[in-house]
């Protein structure tokens, strides 16, 4: 009761009447707690979807199809795909850090939107040097054209690619 008193500026004794309800809240403080309300509402709301998001991908919903292929003009333009844009959900906000395992090698990668609605990797880094999507598909000779899945191992941490 002090530190809330502290907190909105009463007194301890006001603030145990509040409780008792002997005493009503003015305007403003009807206000504030009507606004702490709605943010709490809002973060716990948002917490439910996040934790929602991960029951699906611990329940085997993502294992998501990606393709090799072109993305731009230049030879160098190679990358792994999805078009779906339920796949977005199941990996980390874009930019986010991430492992993605490749034939038992762990990369740190990031996913990237691109413009056409589709999602690929970014980024990515073996042992702290950086890999071009290219490089990243001719080491693992995947092909342009290939289909390949990724797994959730830990999801929002670690995925794994498969063929």
């Amino acid at each position: 009761q002090k530190e809330l008193a502290n907190l909105i500026g009463v007194s301890a004794n006001y603030v145990y009447l509040l409780e008792k309800g002997v005493r009503e809240p003015g305007k403003s403080l009807k206000l504030f707690f009507e606004c702490l309300e709605e943010n709490l509402s809002y973060k716990e709301q948002f917490f439910i979807e996040k934790e929602e998001k991960l029951i699906r991908a611990k329940e085997g919903v993502a294992s998501m199809e990606f393709k090799v292929q072109r993305i731009a003009s230049n030879p160098s333009g190679i990358a792994i795909v999805s078009c779906r844009k339920e796949t977005r959900q199941n990996f980390p906000s874009p930019g986010k850090p991430f492992l993605l395992i490749i034939d038992d090698r762990e990369y740190q990668t990031s996913i990237r939107n691109l413009q056409v609605g589709w999602t690929s990797f970014a980024k990515t880094f073996y042992r702290g040097k950086r890999i071009t999507r290219a490089e990243l598909c001719e080491l693992h000779k995947l092909k342009e054209g290939d289909r390949v899945f990724v797994e959730i191992v830990e999801p929002f941490k670690k995925y794994r690619l498969r063929r």
